[in-house]
């Protein structure tokens, strides 16, 4: 009888100990929220991630909940995002350290890069280049523009 009472615990705690991974990876989930309301990543595009303290995110979902337009040059891999309302372009290209807003250059901790076929663009510069005031919540981990 001990022996099954043994063999139980033991079993409940492998299941239990193989449950961790996924649980550690769900709280590693990174939420962007944009006037209170969160940013939807489509099924299978890529999710927000934090890469040198930066929070990359898709560059059509960041770009069009902003209120911009998006272009994308794929012979150059450069991004052209417009905001009409406020008369913005940004230009970024894959790679590089600078992006430019209405032809100013600005100097990027993290550049726009392709991950599993998507561009991803830092949340921060983005946002702060179409005048949107960024706030992180480390506890939470929780992007809010």
């Amino acid at each position: 009888m001990k022996i099954k009472k043994l063999l139980s615990i033991i079993a409940a705690s492998a299941v239990a100990v193989s449950m961790l991974p996924q649980a550690i990876a769900a709280n590693d989930d990174i939420m962007v929220m944009i006037n209170d309301k969160e940013l939807l990543i489509a099924d299978g595009d890529t999710k927000p991630f934090v890469e040198n303290e930066r929070t990359l995110v898709p560059m059509r979902a960041i770009f069009e909940e902003l209120g911009a337009t998006v272009e994308w040059d794929d012979a150059t891999k450069t991004v052209t995002s417009y905001d009409s309302f406020q008369a913005i372009t940004i230009e970024m290209q894959v790679g590089s350290d600078v992006f430019t807003v209405n032809g100013k250059e600005v100097k990027l901790d993290v550049p726009a890069q392709i991950v599993n076929g998507r561009t991803v663009v830092p949340l921060r510069a983005v946002s702060e280049g179409l005048n949107a005031e960024v706030k992180w919540d480390g506890e939470t981990r929780t992007v809010y523009i």
